[in-house]
C-alpha cells in the first residue's frame, strides 16, 4: 500500500509540475 500510494503522489506531483512548468494537453496513456 505504501508504495501504490508513493507512486500516486509522484504521479501528481510530476503532472502539476508539468502543468505549472508548461501548460499542455494530458499525453495519451
Amino acid at each position: 500500500a505504501g508504495l501504490a500510494d508513493a507512486a500516486t503522489r509522484a504521479d501528481l506531483l510530476a503532472y502539476l509540475r508539468t502543468l505549472s512548468d508548461s501548460p499542455a494537453p494530458l499525453p495519451a496513456p
